[in-house]
């Protein structure tokens, strides 16, 4: 049961990067629309990252399909074919949502005040990037999505505890809103923020 909630929740994450340019390229377009010289202080990069996330439609039909010709485990006979059947098979996915966001990883020229001692190199400055780029879309994905909220019940108050970790992306720095479910005289649930942790 918990395999089948699990594949009716599978999402794909498709990250794209445009405009990726660098800091020189920057301060080139500034300097078109200013009078006066653009100080050139920092190299880097600077993109728009684009995250897309599409839904797998995994429906009855497709749910057969898994279950009957392509599930598989070490004891299944036919384990090769089944795992051929799996590799060519098509899952229908639909467009769910996207989030963009303009990324920039640069540091201060070497010689600048507020320079790194050790200057980043061009491959960890992209992968930063990217990485921001990421990390920012995800961030609004998930507040944003219901699938991709972290949910966990409270255990204990004192002090608070809940079987989440870092599986979950849990972090010392990262708040998180607790919600008690109420019902009105209707007997619809509604969920109330109770408070932050």
């Amino acid at each position: 049961d918990a395999g089948e909630e699990l594949l009716n929740n599978s999402f794909i994450i498709v990250i794209d990067v445009n405009d990726l340019i660098d800091m020189e390229e920057v301060y080139n377009r500034m300097q078109k629309n200013s009078k006066t010289t653009i100080t050139r202080t920092k190299n880097g990069f600077k993109a728009t990252v684009s995250t897309y996330v599409f839904r797998i439609n995994f429906n009855d039909t497709i749910n057969a399909v898994f279950w009957n010709d392509l599930w598989a485990d070490a004891s299944t006979p036919d384990l090769a074919i089944r795992k051929a059947k799996f590799d060519t098979y098509k899952f229908p996915v639909t467009y769910y949502t996207r989030s963009t966001t303009m990324v920039e990883a640069s540091q201060y020229n070497a010689g600048q005040s507020t320079a790194p001692k050790v200057q980043a190199t061009q491959e960890e400055l992209l992968l930063k990037l990217l990485q921001d780029g990421m990390n920012n879309n995800l961030a609004v994905i998930e507040k944003n999505l219901e699938e991709f909220k972290v949910k966990s019940a409270i255990f204990s108050t004192h002090p608070l505890e809940a079987k989440i970790g870092k599986k979950e992306g849990v972090k010392t720095d990262h708040r998180y809103f607790v919600y008690e479910m109420v019902q009105d005289n209707t007997g619809e649930i509604t969920a109330k923020r109770k408070g932050v942790v």
